[in-house]
This record gives C-alpha cells, structure tokens and sequence, in this order.
C-alpha cells in the first residue's frame, strides 16, 4: 500500500481494499477556526441588527415622551401666565420653569442632530434623551401643579385660601423632614447609582422599590427598609449586568439551534445557568456547520472529479436515527452511493445503476469487481481534494472488493 494523506495507508495500487468503505471526516484545526470565527461575527452580526432594532424603538418612544410631555407643560405655563395677569403676582416661579423648559429644548436639539451608525452609539444618544425626558416630565409636573396651585389661590376665598396654606404648609414641613431622612438620602443614592440600565425583569421590581420608599414616613421601618430591601436589590442588579445581552444571544442560539427557549431567572445563578446553555448551543450549532461544511466539500470534490448527483433520499431506521443517501453517477453506468450517518460516519459503496430494484446478473457482478478495485484510485484522489479543503479523513472500516458487495442503485427513488 502506498503512504496516503496524513500519513494514513491508502489503497493506491493495491486491489485489496476497494470495497465499502466507512470513514470520519473532521476538518483540520485551521479550518475549524475559520468556520468558528465565521459563526462569532455571522451571530454579532444579527445581534448587532436586533439591538439596533430594540433601541430605534426605545429612541422613537422616547422622543414621543418627551414631545408629550413638552405639550402638556406648554398648556400648563399658558394657564399659569393667564392667571398672574389677570392677579398681577410675581411670575418668578413660573419664568424659572419657562427657562428650565428652553434648556431642555437646547439639549433635545442638540441630541436630535447627532447620529448613530452602532447599536452603542444609539444606546449612548438614547442615555442623553432618557435625561432630557427625566428633566421634562419632572418640569411638566412641576408647571401642572403651580398652575393648579395659582388658579386655585387667585379663584378661592381669603379664609379658603388661609386654610389650604396652613394645610399645604404642614405637608411641606413633614415632606421636607421626610426629605432629611438619612435613610432615604441613602436610598436614593442607591437607587440612582444603579442607573437606568438595568436588565428588564428587575425594572418593574426598581420602580415598585422607588414608591415604596417614597410612601414611607417612619424612620425606622425606612432604616429596615433600606437593608432588606433596597441593598439586595442593588446586587442582584451588579449580579446581573449584562443579562439582557445574555439573553438576546441565547434566544439567537436556541432559535438557530431550533430548540425550545428555557426560562432563566434573573439572578447571578440564573445568569450562569443561561450563559452555560449558550455555550452547548453553540458548540452544537458549530458542529452541525461542521458537517455541512464537510458535506458540501465532498459533494464539490466528486463534482470536479466528473460524478454527478443523480439524487439523495433520508431513510429513517428503526432505531429513530436518519441516516442521508446521496448518489453520483459516472457515464460509465456505475455509481457511488455516499451514506451520511447521523454520528457524522459517511460510507461509500460503488455499484451499478438502474431504475428498477435489483440484484446484478453474474456478469454484473465480476464488472463491479473490477469497478471496486479501480475505484481505489478516485478514492485516494477524494481525500486529497478534500485535504485541500481542510478536511481530514479517518479510517474506520475498509472492505476488500467482492461479488458480495455487488448492487444496483435504484436511481428513482433517489429523486
């Protein structure tokens, strides 16, 4: 036998070893790294379109707030002005507002001109508007309660109007102790320093927290409030950067994959859990791209080698496993039938071809032989053609020609 690709024994002249053949196919450690770094930028790749996609609509719902919001103060500050006409009193409130109105317009312009090419430069220029709208709907708030507040007093009675300060007083002195609570200061340090991106499930449980502690007035249960509500809270969010893109990955792998997506809780565990999956998905995905690879590298190379694919049919076993036959033909009237196991094993078996189910007359049968013991040649120039390819070949089972292994291919059920 003569020295064959990568120092595996190939058959060269030798017409002992040119019947059915059995064999594992792998690409080489360099081609493998090209197919993996393809499948890392093809999933950036989606990746990056699907943020994009979720922060173009973040940037439109964000600027519809804030144009909302900008409305319903303009109509408050009109009513205001109305009033102090018609009253004469100071509008130092109200010219404040209007100033921190025209200060907010200034930024949203200018967030307005700037563009983004990248899901992170829209995510930087959404961070901008989020605080515009913050800034906005806080002034809108504020407009609609000092109109409120204006034409109430300028419409009331003196003794009416006597009564709702004295009220209006002795909640200010209590929000303004509430205010100088260490323990709400702490509070909402915390909840500021968490910022605004955190991951989705924990910011209907970050705005349910931020009302809480705005309702409590006792110090105590604030104080107790604090440790075993707020602080866990604010870990679980550091436990949990990145689980939005964690799972947006995830959600791309299973859907590549097409497996069912799991639930993973949003917590340190449930991050780990889910990056874990990600990972066999992956290495999955990578593997089926592996054999696709390899598929469509044989198939080429017994193209350029003048076989033509005649058809290819799934069969099912008993055993549930789906095992691909796929047939090439050569204008000699013989075949090769290529086998694709669902262990990644492909085999070879060259035959006669035919379009009825039959067994090969005598005759048949000693021209097959000697077609076995020629095809040695071809075989050795596969897996060099799939060598050049990256694809290396292993031997697992290589039967002597004979009489035995004579058939005729059925080519119409192959298409």
């Amino acid at each position: 036998m003569e020295k064959g690709i990568g120092g595996v024994r190939t058959c060269g002249g030798d017409k002992n070893m040119s019947g059915p053949k059995s064999s594992s196919y792998r690409l080489t450690a360099q081609q493998m790294a090209i197919l993996r770094e393809q499948q890392r930028l093809e999933q950036e790749r989606r990746l990056e379109q699907q943020r994009m996609q979720e922060e173009t609509r973040h940037h439109d719902a964000l600027l519809a707030g804030i144009e909302r919001h900008f409305a319903a103060m303009d109509q408050s500050m009109e009513r205001a002005e109305q009033v102090l006409q018609e009253s004469g009193k100071s509008q130092t409130e109200l010219k404040q507002l209007q100033a921190n109105a025209k200060a907010a317009r200034v930024q949203l312009k200018k967030a307005q001109k700037k563009t983004a090419a990248t899901s992170q430069e829209l995510h930087a220029i959404n961070g901008e508007l989020q605080a515009i709208l913050n800034t906005v709907a806080g002034a809108d708030a504020s407009a609609s309660a000092v109109s409120a507040s204006m034409e109430k007093d300028y419409r009331q009675e003196l003794q009416e109007t006597i009564q709702t300060g004295f009220s209006l007083s002795f909640a200010g002195i209590g929000m303004a102790r509430k205010r100088e609570n260490v323990h709400l200061k702490r509070i909402n340090e915390i909840l500021a320093g968490i910022g605004t991106d955190i991951p989705a499930p924990l910011k209907e449980r970050f705005v349910t927290i931020r009302q809480q502690a705005d309702a409590i007035t006792d110090a105590e249960y604030l104080e107790n409030f604090c440790s075993v509500v707020v602080t866990p809270f604010a870990r679980d969010c550091r436990d949990c950067a990145g689980y939005d893109d964690a799972l947006s990955r995830y959600c791309l792998l299973a859907g590549e994959a097409h497996v069912a997506e799991q639930n993973f809780a949003c917590t340190r565990e449930g991050l780990a859990a889910m990056e874990k999956a990600s990972a066999q998905l992956e290495e999955e995905i990578l593997a089926d791209r592996e054999r696709t690879y390899i598929n469509e590298a044989l198939d080429a190379a017994m193209r350029e080698m003048g076989y033509e694919l005649v058809g290819d049919r799934v069969v099912r076993k008993k055993t549930g496993k789906h095992v691909r036959h796929e047939l090439y033909s050569l204008k000699d009237g013989t075949a090769v039938d290529v086998t694709y196991a669902d262990n990644g094993q492909i085999s070879m078996e060259l035959g006669g071809i035919g379009n009825t189910d039959r067994s090969p007359t005598a005759e048949e049968g000693e021209q097959l032989v000697e077609d076995m013991q020629s095809f040695c040649k071809d075989y050795a120039t596969l897996e060099r053609k799939l060598a050049e390819r990256g694809v290396t070949t292993v031997h697992i089972s290589h039967m002597p020609p004979s009489a035995a292994y004579a058939q005729i291919f059925n080519a119409n059920v192959m298409r």
